[in-house]
């Protein structure tokens, strides 16, 4: 994996902010509106104004949720409500959570990474609206408010092994978020340290959550670069913040996102089947139960499918009548088969077709007895040895193919992009980065 090295925190000061349960947060793009509300009012000191500010009516550019986090943070910093760590470190951090009845913990360590090593493999695609959103508040806030998630092979469990070793110093953070333990301590011996880079150096990192912000972080350093004449190799920007998590083929973290696709007026299951009759068989099944295990007996025997709900009871399992070897996993078969050959094979229906994301299967199928969509499609997780797959064959999944568990919370440690030493900058509107994302 790529080096991974110690930076100096900026962290919430416990003698201004002793509740950490009241100011940290998910990683943005799970909160939902109200989910933000409710983090709005559980302290003015909530890290959600800065990470995922609310939109105002009266929002312009220069005036708007991204000046607002930059006014914030330059204030939590002048006073003393966010401080920054005297010295570079590691932070060893543990989430202690419960899953389908069994307890787990998972170990891994906050710290930097170059950006664009080639032994950082991104998995997943990404779209233009959620970078365009991230690159105008990192331009806004210079820093990393969260970090992205990288999981490490440690099928020996030496890693987790090094990192439990530090629970024998006090940790500097621990909160119970969600119905999980998040724990943290840190690590600031130059031995120790090159310890824990020996280690990570030769085992492969998979990203498991960030890949927009990874790439928001890569056109950011770009164009610091082509400003900026004193931009140097060992600048902050340089490096992005990270959650490297041990991980191996028993982690139980790895959900699927389910699809409700929707602008798809008059379509049912007959139609799909008409439409697609020469290539993909269309079998209706009795109820999800059904469905389920008809879908997973395919995916055991090698096979790809994906099961579908199109409301008022009708369920079915669909899969290709001949294997694609492109195509390995159910959320491929929807994204780079189903849909655009059967349900938007044109622009035309591409622009009308609606694509929204599900944790709960019962969720979604609620959503299209709503009206909210016109097919329920359940996805599988895919394996982290189909994931390497994909990656080693130059593939990457579509969006949100994957949905790890539990997240690494923001407002614990905050990477800034600014020079050590340099003060808290003055806010100023944003400008556009062109050409670089």
């Amino acid at each position: 994996m790529p080096t991974l090295f110690p930076f100096r925190a900026v962290r919430y000061a416990s003698s201004r902010v002793p509740h950490l349960d009241r100011v940290v947060t998910p990683p943005y793009d799970i909160i939902s509106s109200a989910a933000q509300n409710v983090l709005y009012r559980r302290s003015p000191q909530n890290f959600i104004r800065i990470l995922y500010g609310r939109i105002r009516s009266s929002d312009r550019p220069g005036h708007d949720r991204y000046s607002r986090a930059q006014t914030l943070f330059h204030d939590w910093l002048g006073e003393g409500i966010l401080r920054t760590d005297r010295a570079p470190g590691f932070y060893p951090y543990r989430q202690r959570f419960v899953h389908q009845g069994s307890s787990y913990d998972r170990w891994g360590l906050l710290g930097v990474i170059r950006l664009g090593e080639p032994t950082i493999f991104p998995h997943e695609d990404t779209h233009t609206a959620p970078k365009e959103d991230r690159r105008q508040l990192l331009q806004a806030v210079q820093a990393n408010l969260s970090p992205i998630f990288g999981l490490v092979e440690d099928a020996d469990q030496r890693y987790r092994t090094a990192l439990a070793s530090c629970t024998r110093r006090p940790q500097i953070a621990s909160v119970m978020f969600e119905g999980v333990q998040h724990d943290l301590w840190r690590i600031t011996a130059p031995a120790s340290i090159h310890r824990l880079q020996l280690l990570l150096e030769a085992k492969p990192m998979l990203l498991a959550d960030g890949h927009h912000r990874y790439e928001v972080a890569l056109g950011y350093r770009e164009h610091l670069r082509h400003r900026n004449g004193q931009f140097t190799r060992q600048h902050p920007a340089n490096f992005m913040l990270i959650y490297a998590a041990a991980f191996d083929a028993h982690d139980p973290g790895i959900l699927p996102t389910h699809r409700v696709v929707g602008g798809l007026d008059g379509w049912t299951l007959d139609r799909l089947a008409q439409e697609a009759n020469n290539w993909l068989s269309v079998t209706r099944v009795v109820d999800a139960a059904a469905m389920h295990q008809a879908v997973a007996e395919r995916i055991g025997h090698g096979h790809t499918a994906v099961g579908c709900y199109a409301g008022h009871g009708q369920w079915a399992v669909v899969a290709a009548r001949q294997e694609d070897p492109a195509i390995r996993v159910d959320v491929e078969l929807l994204h780079r088969a189903i849909v655009p050959r059967c349900l938007a094979p044109d622009p035309a229906a591409a622009g009308r077709l609606t694509v929204t994301y599900w944790q709960e299967w019962a969720e979604a199928t609620r959503a299209v007895d709503r009206g909210q969509g016109t097919f329920a499609w359940a996805m599988h997780p895919p394996t982290l040895a189909q994931i390497l797959r994909c990656i080693e064959g130059g593939r990457r999944l579509p969006q949100k193919s994957t949905y790890f568990i539990p997240k690494p919370l923001a407002g614990l440690v905050i990477h800034r992009l600014q020079p050590a030493g340099a003060p808290p900058r003055r806010p100023t509107p944003p400008t556009a980065l062109t050409g670089v994302i």
